[in-house]
């Protein structure tokens, strides 16, 4: 909770599929709901380029919030990230299958929840 209506940077998995979208590690058992809120072009093209549906690791810059703000489906997490920009994207998997779905090489590159975010000086 001390992080709430901070700015933070975060290095976190990233889900997308039909009716979920949720950034997680595997040792925070609460899921969290970005909410993109893309601030230059450059960001807008990596944000297209990183929403395409499956399972992602990226770092996001945005604030964070301790509650939902966007009410949008009950799929959805317990926190918000205001997101402003991602980068050092990584694709897991490019289906729609879920983190159950994953194979085990898959699930073993998901973020574990202690990765620490090279973070870039604005």
């Amino acid at each position: 909770m001390e992080y709430d209506g901070k700015r933070i940077a975060v290095r976190a998995s990233y889900v997308l599929g039909f009716e979920v979208q949720v950034m997680l590690s595997l040792k925070c058992p609460d899921w969290t709901f970005p909410a993109f809120m893309p601030e230059t072009h450059k960001a807008e093209r990596v944000l297209t380029e990183a929403r395409r549906p499956g399972t992602s690791n990226a770092t996001f810059y945005g604030v964070f919030h301790k509650e939902l703000l966007i009410k949008t489906s009950e799929l959805q997490g317990s926190y918000q990230l205001d997101v402003q920009y991602m980068e050092d994207v990584k694709i897991i998997s490019k289906t729609i299958q879920g983190l159950h779905g994953l194979s085990r090489k898959e699930q073993q590159r998901l973020c574990q929840g202690d990765e620490v975010p090279n973070v870039r000086e604005k």
